[in-house]
């Protein structure tokens, strides 16, 4: 089985030292911000009450997880080149729901400030938002090495790709909820062993798989076939019929003698 090419994280640098880190890196750091407090983790392994925005029917019966990062290479790949065909494919026949989550990797701190504003996006931005950071991944890298920061790139995606205002952004970024919500992705990513990104996962009523082949669209392909396959196939459990209660049998009553 081919292995899949991952981008792997530290645990040092998954998580930013706090706002403050963050929004320098952004190019938005103000004086009334240099002392922001880190904001608290969540319990590791827990998925909070963080809401996934899945895209595709609700009624879906195969969910597409991918845990990605927005400065991960590998992951802008699968977003450029294979997500389109999957989802033409299966995702917008109804078949297959795909879902998007948060695990940021190095350089951490940018990557926490375009996750964050990806959740900043809501539910109607949100793939809208990931796919405008994936595309332009090159241009926000170079732009987040320059003296001015990336903060003017970003931006105009952010409003371009996912309806995000500049005032917005700005109120994300030093948004302690948004950031939290960022953690909690990871902790649930770490509960299922994820290590590096892109990480996929199947998941159908019959439970959830990890897939760790290459993320190419013909191994994604018949590894989705497969999982509709074995969810419309009928169950092979056979219900083991109840014993029947026997009947008591009815007594003939004896004539009465006239």
């Amino acid at each position: 089985m081919q292995q899949a090419h991952r981008q792997s994280r530290s645990d040092s640098g998954r998580r930013p030292h706090g706002l403050a880190a963050l929004l320098a890196v952004m190019g938005v750091l103000s004086a009334s911000l240099a002392m922001a407090a880190t904001p608290a983790n969540s319990p590791p392994g827990s998925l909070g009450t963080v809401a996934d925005w899945p895209m595709g029917s609700p009624n879906a019966k195969v969910t597409l997880i991918e845990y990605g990062s927005l400065v991960c290479h590998h992951c802008a790949n699968f977003n450029n080149s294979v997500l389109p065909t999957i989802k033409a494919r299966y995702v917008n026949t109804g078949k297959v729901a795909y879902v998007f989550r948060a695990y940021p990797t190095q350089p951490a701190d940018l990557a926490y400030g375009l996750h964050v504003l990806a959740r900043c996006a809501g539910p109607t931005g949100y793939h809208d938002l990931i796919d405008g950071f994936f595309r332009q991944q090159a241009q926000i890298f170079a732009a987040a090495r320059s003296a001015d920061g990336a903060v003017g790139l970003v931006t105009e995606i952010a409003a371009k790709s996912g309806g995000v205002s500049a005032d917005k952004v700005q109120i994300c970024l030093r948004s302690d909820t948004l950031f939290n919500e960022i953690n909690q992705q990871v902790d649930s990513g770490d509960r299922l062993g994820v290590q590096g990104t892109p990480t996929f996962f199947i998941k159908t009523a019959r439970g959830q798989i990890r897939l760790e082949v290459e993320p190419t669209v013909d191994n994604l392909s018949a590894a989705l076939d497969q999982a509709l396959a074995d969810v419309t196939k009928p169950s092979t459990t056979q219900v083991k019929a109840k014993p029947r209660r026997p009947q008591p049998q009815t007594k003939t009553q004896k004539a009465a003698p006239r």
